[in-house]
């Protein structure tokens, strides 16, 4: 029998859903709807995305304009490109498994989870 560890991406290699909920918290506050990160978390993590576009349109009350998903995903990657950081402990973590074969597995976008990719193997050396 073949054996190999897949990992998820978002919160277990790198610190991504800190970053990407806190550019959600300030975008909607922007929108006019204090948010803070713990709102962010309760209100639209582990979601599809269309379901948390609906999800802010029902918080602020109005449709969000065309631009709003392209604009949310390059500010997004923006702030990966200046923090994202692989989550402590996770290189020597995934060490111990060096005799098995690993993968990531994530329900984020290709071109987020290529920067991720990029970003978390640079730095973490995974």
């Amino acid at each position: 029998m073949t054996r190999a560890i897949i990992f998820d991406f978002d919160g277990v290699i790198a610190d991504s859903e800190v970053l990407s909920n806190t550019v959600l918290a300030e975008v909607v506050t922007e929108l006019g709807v204090p948010t803070t990160l713990e709102d962010a978390y309760r209100d639209y993590m582990g979601k599809r995305f269309h379901d948390v576009i609906a999800a802010i349109e029902q918080t602020v009350g109005r449709s969000l304009p065309a631009s709003f998903a392209e604009a949310y995903q390059e500010r997004t990657l923006m702030r990966f490109r200046q923090g994202l950081a692989p989550i402590v402990g996770v290189k020597e973590f995934i060490a111990t498994f060096a005799d098995l074969p690993r993968c990531i597995a994530s329900s984020s976008s290709p071109d987020r989870l290529a920067l991720l990719s990029r970003r978390s193997s640079h730095d973490a050396a995974v």
